[in-house]
């Protein structure tokens, strides 16, 4: 993979003409980084259908659909869809997403973006009472993970035993997908001023303190 790192403008220009040029991009990153915000609107600006893997992945209140195998069957249906913008990590199934991306967004952000990330929108759903349907129970009262203190600790120890795991995956594959990886939120609106720039059905690129598709949040951090 030929990985680009978002920072000056030469790179912003080569790592845009990649995505407007993608069919399939993956968003991946910690839990808390903003991949679902930023994966919504990079479909929105693109028209290339919107797929979140937490989505087909759970059921409501957290509980998972299918066993691993049926669940690796799943992604790699999806996967083998002509276009999408998918979002999520879901490690046991990464690989074979990134055989099919034409193009990899991966916001590797530091450890306390992430927890501040996972921590508001926690806090949002519960005080808005707005939730995707699988962090929600079947009353429509939003539910939090199972083990939240085990989430939040698999956040919090990303960076050390997750991270090199999925740099070198990254590493290891082709040279038919470009990687932009983002290092901060602040990287983002450019992104998405970028892509609008260039792609005439784009929507503007809204500041991450607006909400996105109704049933979930606006603002980075899933």
């Amino acid at each position: 993979m030929r990985a680009t790192r978002a920072g000056g403008r030469g790179e912003w220009t080569a790592a845009v003409e990649e995505l407007t040029r993608a069919r399939r991009v993956a968003v991946i990153g910690c839990p808390g980084s903003g991949k679902t915000w930023l994966a919504t609107r990079l479909a929105a600006s693109s028209g290339l259908p919107y797929v979140g893997l937490d989505d087909h992945y759970f059921d409501r209140g957290w509980q998972i659909r299918c066993s691993p195998e049926q669940w690796q069957a799943d992604h790699d249906a999806l996967a083998q869809d002509a276009a999408w913008v998918m979002d999520g990590l879901h490690s046991t199934t990464l690989p074979e997403r990134l055989n099919r991306a034409e193009a990899v967004v991966w916001l590797d952000y530091p450890t306390h973006v992430c927890v501040l990330g996972y921590l508001r929108r926690t806090a949002r759903w519960r005080l808005t009472g707005r939730a995707p349907g699988y962090a929600s129970a079947a009353d429509g009262s939003v539910r939090l993970p199972p083990d939240a203190p085990s989430f939040l600790r698999f956040i919090l120890t990303f960076r050390r035993h997750r991270r090199p795991a999925l740099a070198e995956l990254l590493a290891r594959q082709g040279t038919g997908c470009a990687v932009l990886r983002l290092t901060g939120r602040h990287q983002v609106p450019g992104l998405l001023a970028a892509l609008a720039e260039r792609l005439p059905t784009a929507v503007p690129p809204a500041s991450p303190a607006r909400r996105g598709p109704a049933g979930r949040s606006g603002t980075p951090g899933g």
